[in-house]
């Protein structure tokens, strides 16, 4: 119950301080499983695009799953569904892309996708 009020704040932080974190760790450390507070917040004012996609992305030696519906973005751990793409990145990347500060099409020479560009794009494009 706590957590559902504390949602709109610290994802209010997390969009604010997000464009910090693209610049770069500068020495800082970085978990990728901290992605999976990140990117929902980041996610959570997108307009649905009326596609369904299922993309893996690969940060630091993991994998976590977005997966976007009519309905919206669902970030978390691999459930076992099959990726349409696998998305291979820095961490400051996908947080630019996420956050729209940085578009797919300009930063495709360093990110490795493996799969449906498309489906990507549902995700990150939006």
């Amino acid at each position: 119950m706590v957590f559902r009020r504390l949602r709109e704040p610290i994802e209010g932080l997390i969009r604010w301080s997000t464009p910090l974190m693209i610049r770069g760790p500068e020495g800082d450390e970085f978990r990728a499983e901290w992605l999976l507070l990140a990117l929902p917040a980041l996610f959570a004012r997108r307009a649905p695009t009326g596609r369904s996609a299922t993309v893996g992305i690969a940060v630091e030696g993991a994998t976590l799953q977005v997966q976007v519906a009519p309905s919206g973005v669902d970030v978390g751990m691999p459930d076992g569904r099959e990726f349409d793409a696998v998305v291979t990145a820095e961490a400051p990347l996908v947080l630019g892309l996420a956050a729209g500060a940085l578009v797919l099409d300009d930063v495709s020479e360093i990110i490795e996708i493996d799969g449906d560009r498309e489906a990507v794009r549902a995700i990150f494009d939006a």
